[in-house]
C-alpha cells in the first residue's frame, strides 16, 4: 500500500458517509495510476471495490458506492437487462424504417420504369 495516500476527511465527511454504508470501506489515492479507490479492508488479497470516475471526493462517489453495493447486485443486473432490451427495441425499430425506406424506393423505380407489378 506503499502507493497510495489516506486522508480524506473533507469537507463534506464523505469517508465518514462511505464508512456508514460498511465500516470497512476506505477511500485511496493511488499515486501510481492517479486515481481515487475505494476499497473494502474485509478482502485481504484484492481490497479493491471500484475506481473513482470523479477528480474528488464528494457526494457523486458516495452516490456511487451506495448504488453499486454487492445487496444491490440484483437491481443493476435489472437496469441492465432493461437497458439492453430498450436499444435492442431502439435498433428493430431502426432496421424496420430502413427496411420500409428500401422498400418504397424499390416500388417507385418500379413504377416510374413502367414495369408490370
Amino acid at each position: 500500500m506503499k502507493d497510495y495516500l489516506v486522508s480524506f476527511d473533507g469537507v463534506y465527511d464523505i469517508e465518514m458517509r462511505i464508512r456508514e454504508i460498511d465500516d470497512d470501506y476506505r477511500i485511496f489515492y493511488n499515486k501510481e495510476k492517479n486515481r481515487i479507490e475505494v476499497h473494502n479492508l474485509k478482502n485481504k488479497k484484492d481490497s479493491l471495490v471500484l475506481v473513482s470516475p470523479y477528480n474528488e471526493v464528494d457526494a457523486r462517489l458516495y452516490k456511487l458506492v451506495r448504488r453499486t453495493r454487492v445487496e444491490r447486485a440484483g437491481d443493476i443486473f435489472k437496469e441492465i437487462e432493461e437497458e439492453n432490451e430498450r436499444l435492442e427495441k431502439k435498433r428493430a425499430e431502426a432496421l424496420n424504417e430502413m427496411k420500409k425506406e428500401r422498400l418504397r424506393v424499390a416500388l417507385e423505380k418500379i413504377k416510374s420504369s413502367g414495369e408490370v407489378v
